[in-house]
């Protein structure tokens, strides 16, 4: 039975600023909380290696931050404009996503940013998730990446061909 889906839309350009859009971001009240919430730095959540028994070089970048989400009808294609923010990693229906929604079994819930892979990253890109509540559809610069299903575990796609080049012209 299909509970809902996760379609999340990637796109490369420059680096994603979110200084400004930190301060339109709070955590919903009313749900629960701990005494750290008010300390998380929307600009700058979790930012710490997600597995530290497998820390690397500083070859990894962490997209944790504020991306645009829209909760859209199973039925509707990407949406034209987004409904808000989203911190991420933090679920949709969390008070520090900054959302406090439910998604429905009849709605999809989109995610979108944009970001710049760093320069020392030459080789294999790796987009890594740590987990997605069942289903995923994964896109990057408007091309099908990869399909996951299944609850709460992690997995990557290797996102090297679906790169954009972008030339600094500083």
């Amino acid at each position: 039975m299909k509970l809902f889906s996760y379609l999340i839309g990637l796109c490369l350009s420059q680096s994603l600023i979110v200084s400004a859009q930190s301060q339109n971001w709070k955590p919903v009240p009313g749900k629960i909380s701990t005494p750290w919430a008010e300390k998380l730095n929307p600009a700058n959540p979790l930012p710490e290696y997600p597995r530290p028994q497998l820390v690397r070089a500083n070859n990894w970048k962490n997209l944790n931050g504020l991306w645009n989400y829209s909760i859209n009808h199973k039925n509707e294609s990407e949406p034209k404009a987004y409904q808000g923010k989203i911190l991420v990693p933090f679920a949709v229906e969390s008070s520090l996503s900054g959302v406090g929604k439910t998604v429905g079994k009849d709605s999809l819930l989109w995610y979108q940013t944009s970001f710049a892979v760093p320069a020392n990253m030459k080789n294999t890109v790796l987009l890594h998730f740590g987990a997605v509540d069942w289903k995923s559809e994964i896109y990057l610069n408007g091309k099908k990446v990869g399909t996951h299903e299944g609850g709460f575990d992690p997995f990557s796609f290797d996102i090297t061909p679906f790169l954009k080049k972008v030339v600094n012209k500083n």
